[in-house]
């Protein structure tokens, strides 16, 4: 049986650019796949929508595939597909990830995802300090909505908000889809 190398994220920085995204679960690298023109379409529909609502209510900053530092020793660093920060919290230098937790982390389901990986993914960002996490999932077309209180699923006729984060943004579920 061999022993893992764990790494942590200063050692992730200093890796060569491969042009692929690595996050790290409790140090052990793990690479992610090319998104498909889709997941990216569906990315940047949220964006753009929470793009518009923030130059009308500057409460923080959304940010695509950014590296945040969850856990140390062993280290957790997660890349949301969306993420959302309030204004006022220190992101940390500019050339690195994150040193905080999202306060909204936004993951969108590839076909090659596992529930498990998924499941885990929730768990680290709320254990982490994150508010909120929207899984999307584009097969099904529908948004899964977690908070440390709970869970509730968004069909397509559903309407995507966070009052607490994003007084006043709504975004209707189809729309991500069209």
């Amino acid at each position: 049986m061999g022993v893992k190398t764990l790494l942590t994220a200063e050692d992730l920085e200093q890796m060569p650019d491969d042009d692929l995204l690595h996050e790290l679960d409790e140090g052990e690298l793990v690479t992610l796949t090319f998104a498909s023109w889709g997941h990216g379409d569906i990315q940047q529909r949220l964006i753009g929508a929470i793009r518009d609502y923030l130059k009308a209510n500057p409460v923080g900053r959304v940010l695509p595939n950014v590296g945040f530092v969850l856990h140390r020793n062993p280290d957790t660093l997660r890349a949301p597909g969306v993420a959302f920060v309030r204004s006022g919290r220190e992101l940390g230098p500019r050339h690195k990830a994150a040193e905080l937790a999202p306060d909204l982390a936004v993951e969108i389901i590839s076909p090659s995802e596992r529930a498990g990986q998924i499941r885990r993914k929730v768990e680290q960002y709320l254990a982490a300090g994150t508010r909120t996490v929207w899984v999307i999932y584009p097969e099904s077309r529908n948004v899964d909505v977690y908070q440390a209180g709970g869970f509730r699923v968004l069909s397509e006729s559903g309407t995507l908000e966070e009052p607490d984060l994003l007084p006043g943004f709504s975004m209707p579920v189809r729309e991500l889809f069209e």
